[in-house]
């Protein structure tokens, strides 16, 4: 019984650390995103509200991991925790989408203008 208890607690200090690592990555990120996207900022608003609701969630969670309660973490991370998350990456998604969709459109406008510098040198 013992060693089952240690794994469960090992499995609960495991997620938690994934969990932390998640929170801080997303969080730097999101930093950056808020200061550097030009797309629509409500999108990115979404995600840092969603990210706040998610962390409140997230405790109960903890709680049961730090038990050594891994069941009833995973059954309450799908019920309450699961929507935020889909959410989250519905968002993320469309950021990751509109920066490439930029970054390509700023590499085309740079081939085109390489081209014409081209051209101007040619006919020079």
């Amino acid at each position: 019984m013992l060693e089952m208890m240690l794994s469960r607690k090992q499995v609960g200090d495991i997620q938690l650390a994934r969990i932390h690592r998640f929170e801080e990555q997303m969080d730097s990120n999101l930093a950056i995103i808020r200061r550097e996207f030009l797309g629509d900022q409500t999108r990115v608003n979404d995600i840092i509200r969603e990210m706040a609701a998610w962390k409140k969630i997230r405790e109960p969670i903890k709680a049961h991991l730090l038990a050594g309660q891994p069941d009833e973490a995973l059954s309450l991370a799908m019920q309450q925790a699961s929507p935020h998350i889909e959410q989250i990456l519905v968002d993320t998604d469309y950021v990751i989408s509109f920066a490439r969709l930029r970054g390509l459109s700023f590499v085309e406008e740079g081939r085109t203008q390489m081209i014409q510098a081209r051209l101007l040198l040619t006919q020079v």
